[in-house]
């Protein structure tokens, strides 16, 4: 999936704390790179799909702005 480039420092977060966080709630490894380009892998589709749901959620909170 892609998010808008600017939204990626957002996901990331300061030293990549958001980032981090998500993965230890969703269970999934996320890598974001700087032209927005999301990746996700996760043990289960379930865990997967909440992290997308979060990663959109966290981009589209940073388009408000």
């Amino acid at each position: 999936m892609t998010i808008p480039a600017q939204s990626a420092g957002s996901v990331i977060g300061r030293h990549g704390r958001t980032v981090r966080k998500l993965e230890e709630e969703t269970g999934a490894r996320i890598s974001i790179d700087a032209a927005g380009a999301v990746k996700i892998s996760a043990g289960s589709r379930d865990s997967a799909i909440v992290a997308q749901q979060r990663v959109q959620d966290i981009a589209a909170q940073r388009q408000c702005r």
